[in-house]
Formats: structure tokens, C-alpha cells, sequence
């Protein structure tokens, strides 16, 4: 994530204007979905070894990280 913010300052780019997909849904990946929601990129994808959810407007993170912790897996999130 701390890339990505420097890659947008260079390039001149805000972080709302991101749409971002996260592969590896969990604890490290799942943190940095929720570090790059909060600053403001549209989390649009996600996936773990069991599978993958999409939403083009844009996933609720603290839903979705709810839900993996509960079931061990995204597989099966509602992502709309």
C-alpha cells in the first residue's frame, strides 16, 4: 500500500481515483484492502484459495474482512 501511495504522488494520481483488486484475502492482504479503503481506493475485487468476488462499485472491506473471519474464506461473500 505504502507504493501505491507513492506511485500516486509521483504520478500525480489521488487514491479515490483507484479501483484496486486484492488477491490473497487474508491476514496481510486483507489489512492492506482495509489500509487502501480507508485512504479512500475502491477495493472492486478480492480472492483467496478458495475463490473470487467482484463488484465494480466497490466492496465494504470491514464487511468482507468480518466475513473471513467467520468462515475462514471469502468464497461465497454476497458482494452485492
Amino acid at each position: 500500500m505504502y507504493t501505491i501511495v507513492e506511485a500516486c504522488k509521483k504520478l500525480g494520481w489521488t487514491l479515490s481515483d483507484l479501483s484496486v483488486a486484492v488477491q490473497g484475502f487474508g491476514k496481510v492482504g486483507g489489512a492492506a484492502a482495509q489500509m487502501m479503503s480507508q485512504q479512500g481506493c475502491k477495493i472492486v475485487g478480492a480472492s483467496d484459495v478458495n475463490g473470487a468476488i467482484a463488484n465494480p462499485r466497490g466492496l465494504n472491506v470491514p464487511e468482507l474482512i468480518d466475513y473471513q473471519q467467520k468462515n475462514g474464506t471469502i468464497k461465497d461473500f454476497p458482494a452485492v
